[in-house]
């Protein structure tokens, strides 16, 4: 077992316990539904990822793809830096189209992909909608975009 990885595995769970915990006890009300869903979701996530470590036999931990996953982490930093100024359902939408784009055609830029991507993704932005704006009435960012 990889003590290093392991070490991570287990201080990412106690800092999302912490995250759970003030979500849980920060007060009463309606508003706080949508920080103890996610909540409850990063903890069950960081169980089961602190179990499977704990879990594994010896092994070396796999190493980070990082000419595979830093396109990923470039559109996540603009979206980031776009969030307040385009509003969340525009940079969402934009985010995750290019994420499709770059990760669901093989390398291919044909129509067919790039309209069954943008089909998709205006799927998912109907569900952020439903989701965050009707189901949880959590307020978004709003930009000059929405």
């Amino acid at each position: 077992m990889n003590a290093r990885a392991l070490l991570g595995e287990l201080l990412t769970l106690a800092l999302v316990s912490g995250l759970c915990a003030a979500a849980w006890l920060g007060g009463e009300g309606e508003a706080y539904l949508f920080p103890r869903l996610i909540s409850v979701a990063m903890l069950a996530i960081a169980l089961g990822v602190a179990a499977s470590a704990m879990l594994r036999r010896g092994g070396v931990a796999e190493a980070i793809d990082w000419p595979l996953i830093a396109p990923a982490l470039l559109i996540g930093a603009v979206y980031l830096a776009a969030l307040e100024w385009l509003g969340f359902y525009t940079s969402s939408a934009l985010a995750f189209f290019a994420i499709g784009l770059l990760y669901g055609g093989g390398g291919e830029r044909r129509a067919a992909a790039v309209a069954r991507c943008a089909l998709i993704t205006l799927a998912f932005v109907v569900v952020l909608y439903l989701v965050f704006s009707l189901g949880l009435r959590v307020q978004t960012p709003r930009g000059w975009l929405i």
